[in-house]
């Protein structure tokens, strides 16, 4: 028997190998299109004047400490924030989030102005304006 003959024999092999990385791709694809098109809650950029109207208009505010390289921020990002029951109640807030991945005069003003310690970090400031515990 030569090599083309044992070849020959391997064909239901590659059939049964090339079907599976085909339906391997199409779950991956799938899961992707399913976890980036869950909707979420969307967070402007922290902005002291929006506040300051927040208060003026009555309006409760969070504000979320978060950073790139900080994991459970991205988990809330993925599990809390795309809680249908958190997407329904933050309809009510104006929402704000202070990126601190990175070191800007921004950012530090937030955490010192807020006495922010580490992240994840989320404050709820009530229609009045004050910080609630």
């Amino acid at each position: 028997m030569d090599a083309e003959d044992t070849l020959a024999h391997w064909w239901p092999l590659k059939i049964l190998t090339s079907t599976l990385g085909i339906v391997g791709l199409g779950v991956f694809a799938y899961l992707l299109v399913a976890r980036l098109s869950r909707p979420r809650l969307l967070f402007q950029r922290f902005d002291p004047v929006q506040l300051a109207n927040a208060k003026l208009e009555g309006r409760p505010a969070v504000v979320d400490f978060s950073a790139t390289w900080c994991l459970p921020c991205r988990e809330m990002e993925r599990s809390t924030f795309a809680s249908p029951k958190v997407l329904a109640e933050g309809e009510r807030f104006v929402k704000m989030r202070v990126d601190v991945s990175s070191d800007t005069p921004e950012s530090n003003a937030a955490i010192d102005y807020f006495h922010v310690e580490e992240v994840p970090t989320i404050l709820f400031i009530d229609s009045k304006g004050a910080i609630r515990q």
